[in-house]
């Protein structure tokens, strides 16, 4: 479930000088490759079929570049569940495997069963008969699945998708439950900085200035998690003096999962998606587990039917600081630059920003 590229972190760790993080993302531009000079009827089957990580978030966002269209509800809920399942994926294997040790692998491979048979029945467009075999999720199933999640993480005393600071605190110090034992393990980063959170791109910000993310007057603004929605800066804001930056991105993942499946269980769509054509420019936006994924086209001027550059900037490009120094920034606010650091918490912080590639960690002494 790794995407095509690579990423590096290093410390180099001094005894007589200030320790130096090198970050290094390589990734190639694959949609380009495929896109370019290419109508849009045969661009799209390219980028659905190129991108089998986080594919249906892909597939809508090429669809809304390319064609304008956003997702119905029913390609809604397959997003929706990719969240989930892509969320899950660190927090049941990658993160306890390296933290404690514990192997979730069966438990997870049940839920990730489950959620490609109903992703595949909420989009079986061209084969109705897949329904007949595998049903259409149902929100008792939903409610099922969000039961059987909060057991394996540990999530039933929040009790709540928006529970407030004092109940977090709480929970975090009291809990024995994997999700509350990880963010725990976690202030070993450190302590709270009490500072402003990492600044970042929200959605409101993009649908704002679309027109100039299209045509290049505006720099893409990197961010750290997910940390994008408004609706949870009140709650992260007070989790500021409490959680290091480490915490707080571990549980604004957290967030995003339990508002996912509460909105699957009573039916609603509060995806974040949106496009913007401003010719010969068209972009398109959706939420993903790891944050906002970012779909540029730039079509022949004189024909609107063909593309000439296609762009696709996932979270992990904006993560870990293509654009900008936003992971650097977001490493710096723990004590990873005090040398206080180990590699599995270096190792910890780079899961927190869930990278879609494959990657390697080394803390270095000089």
């Amino acid at each position: 479930m790794i995407g095509a590229g690579h990423l590096s972190v290093q410390l180099q760790q001094h005894d007589s000088a200030p320790p130096v993080l090198k970050i290094t993302l390589a990734r190639s531009n694959v949609a380009n490759q495929l896109c370019a000079g290419k109508t849009v009827s045969q661009a799209l089957p390219f980028i659905s079929q190129t991108y089998t990580l986080c594919r249906y978030a892909q597939r809508a966002a090429a669809d809304m570049a390319l064609t304008g269209n956003e997702p119905g509800p029913a390609q809604r809920q397959a997003i929706q569940l990719e969240i989930i399942e892509q969320t899950l994926w660190r927090w049941l294997l990658d993160i306890p495997k390296l933290l404690f040790n514990e192997d979730n692998l069966k438990k997870y491979a049940a839920l990730r069963k489950q959620v490609t048979r109903w992703q595949k029945a909420l989009t079986a467009t061209t084969n109705p008969l897949t329904t007949l075999i595998e049903p259409l999720p149902s929100s008792a199933d939903y409610k099922a699945l969000s039961q059987e999640i909060s057991e394996l993480l540990g999530l039933a005393e929040l009790n709540s998708n928006m529970p407030n600071a004092g109940d977090v605190e709480n929970w975090i110090n009291t809990d024995t439950g994997l999700a509350a034992r990880i963010i725990q393990f976690a202030a070993q980063a450190g302590e709270a900085k009490k500072s402003e959170l990492t600044p970042h791109l929200d959605s409101e910000q993009l649908q704002t200035n679309a027109v100039d993310f299209c045509n290049g007057k505006r720099r893409l603004i990197g961010f750290t998690g997910v940390r994008f929605e408004m609706k949870y800066q009140p709650l992260l804001t007070k989790l500021a003096a409490i959680f290091n930056e480490i915490q707080l991105n571990l549980f604004s993942r957290l967030l995003l999962l339990m508002d996912t499946l509460q909105d699957l269980v009573t039916g609603q769509a509060h995806l974040c998606v949106g496009h913007c054509l401003h010719a010969p420019y068209a972009l398109s936006w959706l939420m993903t587990a790891r944050g906002l994924l970012i779909h540029r086209v730039e079509f022949e001027a004189h024909c609107a039917n063909t593309v000439k550059h296609y762009q696709v900037i996932a979270p992990t490009d904006l993560n870990f600081s293509v654009y900008d120094q936003s992971c650097t920034f977001f490493l710096q606010k723990t004590d990873l630059m005090q040398g206080k650091l180990t590699a599995r918490i270096l190792e910890l912080s780079v899961l927190t920003l869930d990278p879609c590639v494959d990657y390697d960690v080394e803390v270095t002494h000089a």
